[in-house]
């Protein structure tokens, strides 16, 4: 009778265990949703980024999701979070591809060579890549 009790206690532990971890990949599903939409239109407001990165961040355990979320992000202006968002993807994945080649994006403007060292990790990673493609001109006008 013991043993069913535990049996049954390590079956109910595991179901509260992957209907939390349902309920996270639905919210980085959605995040990352809402970010690409905002990355496509180029902006978004600043709360909606705000938001939707802190939930990429908590939410999505994939780092392939993160550094897309980080793009997104970077895409719809907001350069500081796209950037920690890339360095975290590279934390969680060090041998991630895409870890590295969002984080040369989040840094091509700012600091042009840390962007080369990141594109050299991906190079690494990727030695078919054929590299960066072209970011769109910043809000503003400023152009590549």
């Amino acid at each position: 009778m013991g043993v069913r009790f535990a049996l049954l206690a390590v079956c109910v532990a595991a179901i509260v265990v992957l209907v939390g971890r349902l309920g996270a990949q639905h919210g980085c599903a959605d995040a990352r949703a809402q970010l690409f939409s905002a990355g496509v239109r180029g902006a978004a407001p600043a709360a909606v980024v705000i938001r939707d990165a802190r939930t990429l961040r908590a939410d999505c355990h994939d780092v392939d999701d993160l550094s897309a979320g980080s793009v997104s992000v970077l895409l719809a202006g907001d350069q500081r979070r796209a950037l920690s968002l890339a360095r975290e993807a590279t934390r969680r994945g060090p041998d991630v591809f895409s870890a590295w080649a969002a984080l040369e994006a989040a840094q091509r403007r700012t600091d042009p060579a840390a962007a080369r060292r990141a594109e050299a990790r991906a190079r690494a990673l990727n030695p078919r890549w054929s590299g960066p493609v072209p970011l769109p001109a910043p809000r503003g006008g400023g152009g590549p």
